[in-house]
C-alpha cells in the first residue's frame, strides 16, 4: 500500500497537530536513584488528561530516570505524576502536572518534586486511620447510649403519664 507523504491514515493524527510533553520530576529537589529507593519506588506513573477530549495517555517508567517524553495530540492537558513500587502498588500521593498546552511547534516541559520520602511513611498513616476509625466508632457508641438514655427517659414518662391517668 503506498501513502502520500504527510497523508494522515484513518484514526492518525496530522504531524502538525502533534506536539511532545516532557515531564521532569525530582524527590526533595534531587535527582538521584537513592531518593527512589528512600520511597520504595522503581518506577513513576505519568497521566496525562486531554481536557478537549479526556483522552487519557498513560507512561511508566523507571523512577531513577527523572524524565519522560511523550507525543501526544496538540491539545490543553491536565495530569498527574506518581512513585509506584515494582508491583505497581503506590507509594506517594499524586503530584498535579499541568494544566499545560502542547503544540506542534515546540516542546512542553513540566517540572515537579516529590517532598522527602517519611520513614514507615505508610504505617503511621495506617495508624493515624485506625485512631482516627476507633474515635469514630467510640463516637458512635455513644451516640447510641444516649440515644438509649432517651428512649429510657421516653418510656419512664410513658409509663409515670399512663399510671397518672389510671388513677
Amino acid at each position: 500500500m503506498h501513502h502520500e507523504p504527510n497523508e494522515v491514515q484513518p484514526g492518525e493524527t496530522e504531524p502538525e497537530k502533534m506536539g511532545f510533553v516532557t515531564v521532569q520530576w525530582a524527590i526533595e529537589d534531587r535527582t538521584s536513584a537513592e531518593q527512589c529507593e528512600a520511597y520504595g519506588a522503581n518506577a513513576v506513573e505519568l497521566l496525562l488528561i486531554s481536557t478537549d477530549t479526556n483522552q487519557v495517555t498513560r507512561q511508566v517508567v523507571p523512577c531513577e530516570r527523572f524524565d519522560v517524553s511523550v507525543q501526544v495530540p496538540a491539545e490543553d492537558y491536565v495530569g498527574t505524576l506518581t512513585l509506584i513500587d515494582e508491583k505497581g502498588k503506590v507509594v506517594s500521593d499524586p503530584l498535579p502536572v499541568g494544566p499545560f498546552e502542547v503544540n506542534g511547534k515546540e516542546e512542553t516541559t513540566r517540572r515537579v518534586s516529590f517532598p522527602a520520602a517519611q520513614q514507615g511513611g505508610d504505617q503511621r498513616r495506617g495508624e493515624d486511620r485506625r485512631r482516627g476509625e476507633d474515635q469514630r466508632r467510640g463516637g458512635d457508641q455513644r451516640r447510641g447510649d444516649d440515644q438509649r438514655r432517651g428512649d429510657d427517659q421516653r418510656r419512664g414518662d410513658d409509663q409515670r403519664r399512663g399510671d397518672d391517668q389510671r388513677r
